[in-house]
């Protein structure tokens, strides 16, 4: 009677650790935690402490990413809201974070000339990537979400 008690009384901590683990990682976005993971470790514990035999916790897949990145050349900067990448760009273009420069065709959207004073010349372009595939939309209308890699990349 007294291992059942241990063992409950050592699933609901374990239930109450993951809980404040996930609320915990929902305030640091930079260092995100599998929820799973503090469970199960919690349980375990329980369990070697008991005696009592435990199976592991099922794998699930992590949080997700609190923001997305993009990558131009060897900078990284952090993107927070999810939507159209040209207005990201714009808001970090107003902080001074990032300088692009470019022009709107009609029907086709805005074309990026350059980036942090490298401009596209000599057969070389800024080319769109995310999540490491060559975009087929422009900045103007390639839409992100947390958690994408999106990367302005240099080629001829």
């Amino acid at each position: 009677m007294n291992t059942r008690l241990l063992l409950i009384v050592g699933f609901l901590v374990a239930a109450i650790v993951g809980v404040l683990v996930h609320v915990r990682s929902s305030e640091v976005p930079a260092a995100p935690m599998r929820v799973q993971d503090a469970g199960q470790s919690a349980a375990l514990n329980v369990a070697t402490t008991t005696g009592a035999d435990v199976s592991p916790v099922p794998k699930q897949s992590p949080l997700p990413a609190a923001f997305a990145t993009l990558i131009v050349d060897e900078d990284q900067y952090r993107i927070a809201e999810a939507g159209i990448l040209l207005d990201s760009m714009q808001s970090l273009r107003a902080t001074g974070d990032l300088s692009f420069s470019g022009k709107e065709h009609p029907g086709l959207g805005f074309f990026v000339e350059s980036v942090n004073g490298k401009k596209a010349a000599d057969g070389y372009n800024w080319m769109l990537y995310v999540n490491d595939k060559e975009s087929s939309t422009g900045a103007s209308q390639t839409r992100i979400s947390r958690g994408d890699s999106i990367e302005w990349k240099y080629e001829n």
